[in-house]
């Protein structure tokens, strides 16, 4: 698929920033992202902008989001959704709500 453009990268990194700094959300680089960083030093030479993130989802729990819908959270919409339709490696239990998938 299309990549996002460098506007809107620089839109959601500022985003992060604030997550980070106001929300104490840790964010980090992941998959093709992180690797870009490793190698590259930043994006994959071959991959137009593509910054896969991750966040701590302990992070996550003093807001009390609900699954799937929309959270507002300060001047963000978040909608936490498990990844692939499934949390993996929480032995079964979905990090923000608590309950068993």
């Amino acid at each position: 698929g299309k990549c996002a453009s460098r506007q809107t990268v620089r839109s959601i990194s500022k985003a992060v920033w604030h997550l980070n700094k106001i929300l104490n959300i840790r964010v980090f680089p992941r998959n093709g992202f992180l690797l870009g960083i490793i190698r590259h030093g930043g994006f994959l030479p071959n991959e137009n902008i593509d910054s896969d993130l991750g966040v701590i989802s302990t992070d996550l729990d003093s807001l009390n989001l609900t699954v799937s819908e929309v959270n507002i959270v300060g001047r963000f919409k978040i909608v936490p959704t498990p990844t692939e339709n499934n949390w993996v490696n929480w032995k079964g239990i979905n990090p923000i709500s608590g309950q068993a998938y």
